[in-house]
Protein backbone atom coordinates (compact mmCIF):
# COMPACT_ATOMS: atom_id res chain seq x y z
CA UNK A 1 0.00 0.00 0.00
CA UNK A 2 2.76 2.60 0.79
CA UNK A 3 3.60 4.73 -2.30
CA UNK A 4 0.36 3.69 -4.04
CA UNK A 5 -1.95 6.45 -5.29
CA UNK A 6 -5.72 6.40 -4.72
CA UNK A 7 -8.14 8.18 -7.02
CA UNK A 8 -5.12 9.65 -8.85
CA UNK A 9 -4.78 12.04 -5.94
CA UNK A 10 -3.92 10.57 -2.53
CA UNK A 11 -0.43 9.05 -2.29
CA UNK A 12 0.11 6.72 0.65
CA UNK A 13 3.21 7.51 2.74
CA UNK A 14 3.08 4.96 5.57
CA UNK A 15 0.86 2.72 7.68
CA UNK A 16 -0.37 4.41 10.87
CA UNK A 17 -2.37 1.61 12.39
CA UNK A 18 -4.55 -1.43 11.90
CA UNK A 19 -7.98 -2.30 13.28
CA UNK A 20 -10.21 -5.34 13.05
CA UNK A 21 -11.64 -4.21 9.73
CA UNK A 22 -9.03 -2.02 8.08
CA UNK A 23 -5.94 0.19 8.02
CA UNK A 24 -5.21 3.85 8.60
CA UNK A 25 -2.50 5.47 6.49
CA UNK A 26 -0.63 8.75 6.39
CA UNK A 27 -0.88 10.17 2.88
CA UNK A 28 -0.37 13.35 0.90
CA UNK A 29 -2.79 15.20 -1.35
CA UNK A 30 -1.13 15.53 -4.77
CA UNK A 31 -3.80 17.92 -6.07
CA UNK A 32 -3.10 20.70 -3.56
CA UNK A 33 -0.10 23.07 -3.48
CA UNK A 34 2.68 21.76 -1.27
CA UNK A 35 1.08 18.28 -1.16
CA UNK A 36 -0.26 18.59 2.41
CA UNK A 37 -0.55 15.47 4.53
CA UNK A 38 -3.87 13.77 5.21
CA UNK A 39 -5.15 10.52 6.72
CA UNK A 40 -6.63 7.73 4.59
CA UNK A 41 -8.81 5.13 6.30
CA UNK A 42 -9.25 1.93 4.35
CA UNK A 43 -12.18 -0.44 4.95
CA UNK A 44 -11.07 -4.02 4.31
CA UNK A 45 -12.93 -6.44 6.59
CA UNK A 46 -11.27 -9.78 7.31
CA UNK A 47 -14.55 -11.66 7.14
CA UNK A 48 -15.47 -12.16 3.44
CA UNK A 49 -19.11 -12.97 4.23
CA UNK A 50 -21.06 -11.03 1.51
CA UNK A 51 -23.93 -10.17 3.86
CA UNK A 52 -21.49 -8.76 6.41
CA UNK A 53 -19.71 -6.79 3.69
CA UNK A 54 -22.97 -5.18 2.56
CA UNK A 55 -23.77 -4.17 6.14
CA UNK A 56 -20.23 -2.85 6.60
CA UNK A 57 -20.56 -0.80 3.41
CA UNK A 58 -23.83 0.61 4.65
CA UNK A 59 -22.25 1.61 7.94
CA UNK A 60 -19.32 3.12 6.08
CA UNK A 61 -21.66 5.33 4.04
CA UNK A 62 -23.65 6.33 7.10
CA UNK A 63 -20.64 7.26 9.21
CA UNK A 64 -19.07 9.21 6.33
CA UNK A 65 -22.21 11.35 6.24
CA UNK A 66 -21.98 11.96 9.97
CA UNK A 67 -18.25 12.71 9.89
CA UNK A 68 -18.78 15.29 7.18
CA UNK A 69 -21.36 17.07 9.33
CA UNK A 70 -19.47 16.65 12.60
CA UNK A 71 -16.23 17.96 11.13
CA UNK A 72 -18.03 21.22 10.44
CA UNK A 73 -19.77 21.38 13.81
CA UNK A 74 -16.96 20.32 16.18
CA UNK A 75 -13.40 21.61 16.12
CA UNK A 76 -12.15 18.48 17.88
CA UNK A 77 -13.01 16.21 14.94
CA UNK A 78 -10.72 16.15 11.89
CA UNK A 79 -12.48 17.34 8.74
CA UNK A 80 -13.65 14.77 6.20
CA UNK A 81 -12.13 15.57 2.78
CA UNK A 82 -13.33 12.62 0.70
CA UNK A 83 -15.35 9.40 0.83
CA UNK A 84 -15.07 7.01 -2.08
CA UNK A 85 -14.97 3.48 -3.43
CA UNK A 86 -12.11 2.21 -5.60
CA UNK A 87 -11.71 -1.32 -6.95
CA UNK A 88 -14.45 -2.55 -4.64
CA UNK A 89 -12.79 -1.21 -1.47
CA UNK A 90 -13.74 1.81 0.60
CA UNK A 91 -11.82 4.86 1.79
CA UNK A 92 -12.24 7.95 3.97
CA UNK A 93 -9.82 10.88 3.72
CA UNK A 94 -9.52 13.19 6.75
CA UNK A 95 -7.47 16.11 7.96
CA UNK A 96 -4.16 15.11 9.56
CA UNK A 97 -3.23 16.78 12.86
CA UNK A 98 0.07 15.63 14.27
CA UNK A 99 0.11 14.18 17.76
CA UNK A 100 1.93 11.62 19.90
CA UNK A 101 0.51 11.77 23.43
CA UNK A 102 -3.01 12.53 24.57
CA UNK A 103 -1.72 14.67 27.42
CA UNK A 104 -0.36 17.00 24.75
CA UNK A 105 -3.31 16.66 22.40
CA UNK A 106 -6.18 17.57 24.73
CA UNK A 107 -5.87 21.31 24.41
CA UNK A 108 -9.05 23.42 24.41
CA UNK A 109 -9.94 24.63 20.93
CA UNK A 110 -7.45 22.33 19.15
CA UNK A 111 -8.41 19.40 16.92
CA UNK A 112 -7.44 15.91 17.93
CA UNK A 113 -4.84 13.99 15.95
CA UNK A 114 -5.98 11.37 13.47
CA UNK A 115 -3.55 8.92 15.04
CA UNK A 116 -2.82 9.31 18.73
CA UNK A 117 -1.81 7.19 21.70
CA UNK A 118 -3.60 6.02 24.80
CA UNK A 119 -2.42 5.10 28.28
CA UNK A 120 -1.85 1.42 28.99
CA UNK A 121 -3.01 2.05 32.56
CA UNK A 122 -6.32 3.66 31.75
CA UNK A 123 -8.94 2.59 34.28
CA UNK A 124 -11.77 3.98 32.22
CA UNK A 125 -11.64 4.59 28.48
CA UNK A 126 -14.11 7.06 27.06
CA UNK A 127 -13.18 7.06 23.44
CA UNK A 128 -14.18 9.11 20.46
CA UNK A 129 -13.52 7.66 17.07
CA UNK A 130 -13.75 9.96 14.08
CA UNK A 131 -14.28 7.04 11.76
CA UNK A 132 -16.32 3.87 11.65
CA UNK A 133 -17.57 2.95 15.10
CA UNK A 134 -18.52 -0.60 14.18
CA UNK A 135 -16.12 -1.23 11.33
CA UNK A 136 -13.15 -0.41 13.53
CA UNK A 137 -10.96 2.01 11.57
CA UNK A 138 -8.62 4.10 13.74
CA UNK A 139 -9.79 7.67 14.36
CA UNK A 140 -9.26 10.57 16.69
CA UNK A 141 -9.21 9.15 20.23
CA UNK A 142 -10.08 10.74 23.58
CA UNK A 143 -9.20 9.32 27.00
CA UNK A 144 -10.64 10.92 30.12
CA UNK A 145 -8.41 9.22 32.72
CA UNK A 146 -4.77 9.01 31.68
CA UNK A 147 -3.09 6.96 34.44
CA UNK A 148 0.61 7.25 33.52
CA UNK A 149 1.96 8.52 30.19
CA UNK A 150 3.19 5.22 28.74
CA UNK A 151 1.51 4.70 25.35
CA UNK A 152 0.09 2.11 23.04
CA UNK A 153 -1.50 2.59 19.61
CA UNK A 154 -5.25 2.84 19.80
CA UNK A 155 -6.50 0.40 17.21
CA UNK A 156 -9.28 -1.22 19.20
CA UNK A 157 -12.80 -1.56 17.89
CA UNK A 158 -14.63 1.29 19.58
CA UNK A 159 -18.10 1.67 21.07
CA UNK A 160 -20.24 4.24 22.90
CA UNK A 161 -18.22 7.17 21.54
CA UNK A 162 -18.88 10.61 23.06
CA UNK A 163 -17.64 14.11 22.39
CA UNK A 164 -15.01 15.35 24.85
CA UNK A 165 -17.07 18.19 26.23
CA UNK A 166 -20.42 16.40 26.05
CA UNK A 167 -20.35 13.31 28.26
CA UNK A 168 -24.03 12.51 27.83
CA UNK A 169 -24.63 12.65 24.06
CA UNK A 170 -23.64 9.79 21.72
CA UNK A 171 -21.62 11.01 18.74
CA UNK A 172 -22.16 8.13 16.31
CA UNK A 173 -24.91 5.54 16.06
CA UNK A 174 -23.39 2.33 14.68
CA UNK A 175 -26.54 0.39 15.43
CA UNK A 176 -28.33 2.16 12.55
CA UNK A 177 -27.27 0.50 9.26
CA UNK A 178 -27.96 2.04 5.87
CA UNK A 179 -29.66 -1.12 4.58
CA UNK A 180 -33.31 -1.41 5.49
CA UNK A 181 -35.82 -4.22 5.04
CA UNK A 182 -38.69 -3.86 2.60
CA UNK A 183 -41.67 -6.17 2.11
CA UNK A 184 -43.49 -6.93 -1.13
CA UNK A 185 -45.68 -9.53 -2.79
CA UNK A 186 -44.45 -11.92 -5.48
CA UNK A 187 -46.63 -14.10 -7.70
CA UNK A 188 -46.26 -17.40 -9.56
CA UNK A 189 -48.29 -18.42 -12.62
CA UNK A 190 -49.20 -21.68 -14.36
CA UNK A 191 -48.55 -22.46 -18.05
CA UNK A 192 -51.58 -20.38 -19.11
CA UNK A 193 -50.51 -17.33 -17.10
CA UNK A 194 -53.05 -17.73 -14.31
CA UNK A 195 -51.74 -16.74 -10.87
CA UNK A 196 -51.47 -19.85 -8.68
CA UNK A 197 -49.51 -18.50 -5.74
CA UNK A 198 -48.97 -15.22 -3.93
CA UNK A 199 -46.20 -14.87 -1.40
CA UNK A 200 -44.99 -12.14 0.94
CA UNK A 201 -41.25 -11.60 0.54
CA UNK A 202 -38.56 -9.43 2.10
CA UNK A 203 -35.29 -7.95 0.85
CA UNK A 204 -32.72 -5.36 1.89
CA UNK A 205 -32.43 -1.99 0.17
CA UNK A 206 -29.89 0.84 0.18
CA UNK A 207 -31.27 4.28 -0.65
CA UNK A 208 -29.01 6.77 -2.41
CA UNK A 209 -30.19 10.38 -2.11
CA UNK A 210 -29.31 12.07 -5.39
CA UNK A 211 -31.13 15.35 -4.78
CA UNK A 212 -34.02 16.73 -2.77
CA UNK A 213 -36.89 14.38 -3.56
CA UNK A 214 -34.84 12.26 -5.99
CA UNK A 215 -33.64 8.91 -4.63
CA UNK A 216 -32.17 5.74 -6.10
CA UNK A 217 -33.14 2.48 -4.38
CA UNK A 218 -30.54 -0.30 -4.71
CA UNK A 219 -31.59 -3.84 -3.78
CA UNK A 220 -29.09 -6.09 -2.00
CA UNK A 221 -28.63 -9.13 -4.24
CA UNK A 222 -27.20 -12.10 -2.29
CA UNK A 223 -24.26 -14.00 -3.77
CA UNK A 224 -24.74 -17.47 -5.19
CA UNK A 225 -24.43 -19.79 -8.18
CA UNK A 226 -26.82 -20.42 -11.07
CA UNK A 227 -27.06 -22.07 -14.46
CA UNK A 228 -26.77 -19.29 -17.05
CA UNK A 229 -28.36 -19.66 -20.47
CA UNK A 230 -31.29 -21.67 -21.75
CA UNK A 231 -31.76 -25.43 -22.10
CA UNK A 232 -32.18 -26.86 -25.60
CA UNK A 233 -35.83 -27.60 -24.80
CA UNK A 234 -36.86 -24.02 -24.03
CA UNK A 235 -39.40 -22.61 -26.51
CA UNK A 236 -38.08 -19.85 -28.80
CA UNK A 237 -34.51 -20.58 -27.75
CA UNK A 238 -31.72 -18.91 -29.77
CA UNK A 239 -28.27 -20.45 -30.33
CA UNK A 240 -26.61 -17.46 -28.67
CA UNK A 241 -28.23 -18.43 -25.35
CA UNK A 242 -25.76 -21.25 -24.75
CA UNK A 243 -23.97 -23.34 -23.96
CA UNK A 244 -25.35 -23.41 -20.45
CA UNK A 245 -22.77 -23.16 -17.66
CA UNK A 246 -22.56 -22.61 -13.92
CA UNK A 247 -21.69 -19.05 -12.94
CA UNK A 248 -20.74 -17.87 -9.45
CA UNK A 249 -21.93 -14.36 -8.62
CA UNK A 250 -20.74 -12.35 -5.63
CA UNK A 251 -23.19 -10.24 -3.64
CA UNK A 252 -23.91 -6.84 -5.18
CA UNK A 253 -26.49 -4.06 -5.31
CA UNK A 254 -28.83 -3.50 -8.25
CA UNK A 255 -31.37 -0.82 -9.06
CA UNK A 256 -34.83 -1.65 -7.76
CA UNK A 257 -36.23 -0.01 -10.88
CA UNK A 258 -35.03 1.01 -14.29
CA UNK A 259 -33.49 4.49 -14.14
CA UNK A 260 -36.32 7.02 -14.33
CA UNK A 261 -36.49 10.24 -16.29
CA UNK A 262 -36.41 12.25 -13.06
CA UNK A 263 -33.22 10.49 -11.96
CA UNK A 264 -31.71 10.96 -15.41
CA UNK A 265 -32.48 14.68 -15.47
CA UNK A 266 -30.84 15.15 -12.06
CA UNK A 267 -27.65 13.22 -12.87
CA UNK A 268 -27.40 14.81 -16.34
CA UNK A 269 -27.05 18.11 -14.50
CA UNK A 270 -23.92 16.90 -12.65
CA UNK A 271 -20.42 17.73 -13.94
CA UNK A 272 -19.42 16.02 -17.19
CA UNK A 273 -16.96 13.11 -17.02
CA UNK A 274 -16.45 12.17 -20.69
CA UNK A 275 -19.43 13.08 -22.87
CA UNK A 276 -22.37 15.49 -22.87
CA UNK A 277 -25.80 14.17 -21.91
CA UNK A 278 -29.18 15.24 -23.24
CA UNK A 279 -31.18 16.01 -20.09
CA UNK A 280 -34.48 15.02 -21.77
CA UNK A 281 -33.80 12.25 -24.31
CA UNK A 282 -37.03 10.27 -23.88
CA UNK A 283 -39.82 10.10 -26.43
CA UNK A 284 -42.36 9.36 -23.70
CA UNK A 285 -41.95 12.33 -21.34
CA UNK A 286 -43.10 11.30 -17.85
CA UNK A 287 -40.87 11.66 -14.76
CA UNK A 288 -41.80 8.30 -13.20
CA UNK A 289 -41.32 6.35 -16.43
CA UNK A 290 -37.99 4.79 -17.38
CA UNK A 291 -35.63 7.01 -19.31
CA UNK A 292 -35.32 5.70 -22.87
CA UNK A 293 -33.61 6.63 -26.13
CA UNK A 294 -30.28 6.46 -24.30
CA UNK A 295 -27.21 4.77 -25.78
CA UNK A 296 -24.71 2.55 -23.98
CA UNK A 297 -22.31 5.51 -24.06
CA UNK A 298 -24.99 7.68 -22.43
CA UNK A 299 -25.70 5.06 -19.76
CA UNK A 300 -22.04 4.65 -18.81
CA UNK A 301 -21.63 8.44 -18.61
CA UNK A 302 -24.62 8.51 -16.25
CA UNK A 303 -22.88 5.91 -14.07
CA UNK A 304 -19.62 7.86 -14.14
CA UNK A 305 -21.30 11.11 -13.07
CA UNK A 306 -23.26 9.38 -10.33
CA UNK A 307 -20.06 7.69 -9.09
CA UNK A 308 -18.17 10.98 -9.06
CA UNK A 309 -21.00 12.69 -7.19
CA UNK A 310 -21.55 10.01 -4.54
CA UNK A 311 -18.02 8.61 -4.18
CA UNK A 312 -19.46 5.13 -4.82
CA UNK A 313 -18.77 2.94 -7.82
CA UNK A 314 -21.96 2.80 -9.90
CA UNK A 315 -21.88 0.98 -13.22
CA UNK A 316 -23.94 -1.13 -15.58
CA UNK A 317 -24.50 -4.72 -14.45
CA UNK A 318 -22.60 -7.50 -16.14
CA UNK A 319 -24.72 -9.80 -18.29
CA UNK A 320 -24.26 -12.60 -15.74
CA UNK A 321 -25.32 -10.32 -12.87
CA UNK A 322 -28.36 -9.22 -14.85
CA UNK A 323 -29.58 -12.76 -15.57
CA UNK A 324 -28.82 -13.94 -12.02
CA UNK A 325 -30.74 -10.98 -10.58
CA UNK A 326 -33.62 -11.46 -13.02
CA UNK A 327 -34.02 -15.16 -12.27
CA UNK A 328 -33.85 -14.61 -8.49
CA UNK A 329 -33.46 -18.33 -7.89
CA UNK A 330 -35.93 -19.51 -10.55
CA UNK A 331 -35.15 -21.78 -13.53
CA UNK A 332 -38.24 -21.06 -15.65
CA UNK A 333 -38.26 -18.74 -18.70
CA UNK A 334 -39.66 -15.93 -16.54
CA UNK A 335 -39.39 -15.28 -12.81
CA UNK A 336 -43.19 -15.56 -12.71
CA UNK A 337 -43.06 -19.11 -14.12
CA UNK A 338 -43.43 -20.67 -17.56
CA UNK A 339 -45.10 -17.68 -19.19
CA UNK A 340 -46.30 -14.10 -18.69
CA UNK A 341 -49.39 -12.00 -19.37
CA UNK A 342 -49.85 -8.23 -19.87
CA UNK A 343 -51.20 -8.12 -16.32
CA UNK A 344 -47.67 -8.92 -15.14
CA UNK A 345 -45.37 -7.47 -17.81
CA UNK A 346 -45.47 -4.62 -20.35
CA UNK A 347 -44.96 -6.19 -23.81
CA UNK A 348 -46.88 -6.68 -27.06
CA UNK A 349 -49.77 -8.79 -25.81
CA UNK A 350 -50.71 -9.74 -29.36
CA UNK A 351 -47.81 -12.17 -29.34
CA UNK A 352 -47.91 -14.33 -26.19
CA UNK A 353 -45.50 -17.04 -25.05
CA UNK A 354 -46.34 -20.72 -24.65
CA UNK A 355 -49.94 -21.44 -23.68
CA UNK A 356 -50.74 -17.92 -22.48
CA UNK A 357 -53.64 -16.12 -24.19
CA UNK A 358 -53.34 -12.91 -26.17
CA UNK A 359 -53.74 -9.68 -24.23
CA UNK A 360 -53.47 -5.91 -24.34
CA UNK A 361 -50.71 -4.16 -26.27
CA UNK A 362 -50.19 -0.77 -24.58
CA UNK A 363 -47.88 0.60 -27.30
CA UNK A 364 -45.95 2.64 -24.73
CA UNK A 365 -43.82 2.47 -21.60
CA UNK A 366 -45.39 2.18 -18.15
CA UNK A 367 -44.30 3.74 -14.83
CA UNK A 368 -41.62 1.83 -12.94
CA UNK A 369 -43.02 -0.52 -10.31
CA UNK A 370 -46.35 -1.03 -12.07
CA UNK A 371 -46.08 -4.83 -11.96
CA UNK A 372 -45.10 -7.42 -9.32
CA UNK A 373 -41.36 -7.80 -8.55
CA UNK A 374 -39.25 -10.92 -8.30
CA UNK A 375 -38.11 -12.37 -4.96
CA UNK A 376 -35.04 -10.07 -4.92
CA UNK A 377 -37.40 -7.06 -4.97
CA UNK A 378 -36.53 -6.05 -8.55
CA UNK A 379 -39.25 -4.66 -10.79
CA UNK A 380 -39.69 -4.79 -14.60
CA UNK A 381 -36.82 -7.18 -15.29
CA UNK A 382 -39.13 -8.51 -18.03
CA UNK A 383 -40.43 -6.02 -20.60
CA UNK A 384 -40.97 -2.23 -20.45
CA UNK A 385 -37.51 -1.28 -21.80
CA UNK A 386 -34.47 -3.24 -22.90
CA UNK A 387 -31.64 -2.77 -20.40
CA UNK A 388 -27.99 -2.17 -21.24
CA UNK A 389 -25.33 -4.45 -19.73
CA UNK A 390 -21.60 -3.78 -19.48
CA UNK A 391 -20.53 -6.71 -21.68
CA UNK A 392 -19.32 -6.74 -25.26
CA UNK A 393 -21.56 -8.80 -27.56
CA UNK A 394 -20.47 -12.42 -28.20
CA UNK A 395 -22.37 -14.93 -30.33
CA UNK A 396 -22.37 -17.56 -27.57
CA UNK A 397 -20.92 -18.35 -24.12
CA UNK A 398 -17.84 -20.29 -25.22
CA UNK A 399 -14.99 -18.81 -23.17
CA UNK A 400 -17.25 -16.56 -21.11
CA UNK A 401 -16.28 -15.71 -17.49
CA UNK A 402 -17.81 -17.88 -14.78
CA UNK A 403 -17.26 -15.42 -11.90
CA UNK A 404 -20.08 -13.03 -12.74
CA UNK A 405 -17.78 -10.38 -14.22
CA UNK A 406 -18.44 -8.54 -17.48
CA UNK A 407 -17.00 -10.08 -20.67
CA UNK A 408 -15.31 -7.16 -22.39
CA UNK A 409 -12.67 -8.85 -24.55
CA UNK A 410 -12.55 -10.89 -27.74
CA UNK A 411 -15.05 -9.04 -29.93
CA UNK A 412 -15.89 -5.58 -31.25
CA UNK A 413 -16.43 -3.37 -28.20
CA UNK A 414 -18.72 -1.10 -30.21
CA UNK A 415 -21.55 -3.62 -29.76
CA UNK A 416 -22.90 -4.21 -26.26
CA UNK A 417 -25.51 -6.42 -24.58
CA UNK A 418 -29.18 -5.70 -24.03
CA UNK A 419 -31.47 -7.79 -21.81
CA UNK A 420 -35.11 -8.04 -20.77
CA UNK A 421 -37.23 -7.21 -23.80
CA UNK A 422 -39.53 -4.20 -23.96
CA UNK A 423 -43.03 -2.77 -24.42
CA UNK A 424 -42.53 -3.17 -28.19
CA UNK A 425 -41.45 -6.84 -28.28
CA UNK A 426 -43.20 -10.20 -28.29
CA UNK A 427 -43.37 -12.07 -24.99
CA UNK A 428 -40.57 -14.48 -26.00
CA UNK A 429 -38.10 -11.61 -26.19
CA UNK A 430 -38.76 -10.88 -22.52
CA UNK A 431 -37.44 -14.25 -21.31
CA UNK A 432 -34.72 -14.16 -18.63
CA UNK A 433 -32.17 -15.62 -21.07
CA UNK A 434 -32.99 -13.61 -24.21
CA UNK A 435 -30.01 -11.65 -25.54
CA UNK A 436 -29.77 -8.72 -27.93
CA UNK A 437 -27.04 -6.32 -29.06
CA UNK A 438 -26.86 -2.76 -30.26
CA UNK A 439 -24.17 -0.27 -31.21
CA UNK A 440 -22.84 1.71 -28.24
CA UNK A 441 -23.93 5.02 -29.74
CA UNK A 442 -27.38 3.89 -30.95
CA UNK A 443 -30.64 4.94 -29.29
CA UNK A 444 -34.22 3.69 -29.39
CA UNK A 445 -37.43 4.50 -27.56
CA UNK A 446 -37.52 1.02 -26.05
CA UNK A 447 -33.98 1.00 -24.59
CA UNK A 448 -33.10 2.10 -21.06
CA UNK A 449 -31.01 0.68 -18.23
CA UNK A 450 -30.61 0.13 -14.50
CA UNK A 451 -27.44 0.51 -12.44
CA UNK A 452 -25.41 -1.84 -10.24
CA UNK A 453 -22.83 -1.52 -7.45
CA UNK A 454 -20.31 -4.02 -6.17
Amino acid sequence: MPSSILRNRYQIIKDLGKGAFGHTYLAKDLDLPGHPQCVVKHLKPKDPNPDLLLIAKGLFDKEAEKLHKLGKLHDQIPSLFAHFEENGEFYLVQDFIEGHDLTKELIPGRKLAAFTVISTNTTRRTLLQAGLAVVGLVGAVVSQNFGNKSAQAATDQLSSPILLNDKSSPLLSPETPTLKTVEFETVTVDVTGQITKRRQSQAKVFTEIIANGIILDMMAIPGGSFIMGSPNTEAERENNEGPQRTVNVAAFLMGKYEVTQAQWLTVAGLPKVKIDLNPNPSNFQVNEWPVEAVSWDDATEFCARLSQFTGRNYRLPSEAQWEYACRAGTTTPFYFGDTITPDLVNYDGNNPYGAAPKGIYREKITAVGSFPPNSFGLYDMHGNVWEWCQDVWHDNYHGAPIDGSAWETGEDDKYRLLRGGSWFTDAGYCRAVRRNSFSTNARSDDIGFRVARA
